[in-house]
């Protein structure tokens, strides 16, 4: 795959009735080409463009409202591509804000937000925008609490409310006037709001100093309910409670910045990440009449180990990056 990459970035500064504006706009272009033996090549691109005018009312309010818009036509190099492709495009838009109040002290700030999020995704080349089955469209509340104790490190702590629905989704299953051999297929997703999600996000974070790097580490707790979707039982069959699930999320990590000239500095960085999910959901695998209990649980492991390179003006500064994931 070849790629052609174009990125802007603009930032400046002005004053509007006292409130001082920063706004910043991006503009990101990526051209990839998939090559096949014994088939013609199309050239696909992806695009996406943010703006951000941050806005500053006085020493204690904040406000910066985003708005985003992305399409992806073709696969990221970090991708899976070929025959385990899932969807052919995908557009993505949000719209949202945060913002900052600062106490008199200066060391605590509250930081109120909401968001709203539209993914389009198209799974076959004829297949005409809005109409996916897996488009979603999410809402989400949140508030953090900051307390920096010493300036720049902090510890945070938020709570985020977040409602996931699915416009399109109906499952086949659902439409068919029989049944596989006495019993449903994939039971748990019979419906057409089976997909619907509500969500509760807790995190907890923190960055600390020691002997010249800078330690980082973090724990998130996220509760799932499918209002929807019933619970199946060993015979195959759905029951009255409904599906719930619980992740719990940590991470920590260390960056140490190193002096290799006089215009040139290099942090290096090493992440570790244990993600374990639970759900009370089980499935049921008609064909074989086999019950898969715990069929949505899983764990996740992760080390992560990069370097970035910042050459010439501090402020400004030309950065070059390489990294590594295995997980």
């Amino acid at each position: 795959m070849a790629v052609l990459a174009l990125f802007i970035q603009v930032v400046s500064f002005r004053y509007v009735h006292a409130a001082q504006i920063a706004p910043v706009y991006s503009f990101s272009a990526l051209g990839g080409q998939y090559f096949y033996g014994g088939q013609k090549a199309s050239l696909m691109g992806n695009l996406s463009a943010m703006a951000a005018p941050g806005i500053r009312f006085n020493k204690k309010w904040e406000l910066f409202p985003t708005i985003s818009s992305s399409y992806q036509g073709t696969k990221q190099v970090v991708d899976l591509v070929g025959a385990g492709t899932l969807f052919q495009e995908q557009m993505d838009h949000r719209v949202g804000a945060k913002g900052v109040y600062t106490l008199k002290d200066r060391r605590w700030k509250l930081k109120p937000s909401f968001g709203y999020r539209a993914q389009l995704l198209k799974e076959t080349a004829d297949e005409k925008w809005g109409g996916g089955l897996f488009d979603y469209r999410r809402a989400d509340l949140g508030l953090e609490t900051e307390y920096a104790y010493k300036d720049p490190f902090a510890v945070r702590a938020s709570f985020h409310y977040a409602m996931t629905t699915f416009p399109n989704y109906t499952s086949l299953e659902s439409r068919a006037a029989f049944s596989l051999q006495g019993q449903d297929l994939a039971r748990e997703l019979v419906g057409d709001k089976v997909l619907v999600t509500n969500a509760y996000l807790f995190r907890l974070s923190a960055e600390a100093p020691y002997r010249g790097a800078v330690l980082e580490g973090s724990y998130a707790l996220l509760s799932q309910y499918f209002p929807k979707q019933h619970v199946v039982d060993a015979a195959g069959n759905l029951t009255s409670p409904l599906r719930s699930d619980m992740t719990h999320a940590l991470e920590l990590g260390a960056k140490l910045p190193f002096e290799v000239a006089p215009r040139a500095r290099l942090l290096a960085s090493f992440d570790l990440g244990y993600t374990r999910s639970t759900s009370n959901q089980n499935s049921y695998d008609a064909l074989r009449a086999q019950f898969q209990e715990g069929y949505y649980d899983y764990s996740e492991f992760r080390v992560s180990p990069g370097a970035r390179l910042l050459m010439g003006n501090p402020d400004r500064p030309v950065t070059m990056g390489l990294g590594m994931m295995f997980w």
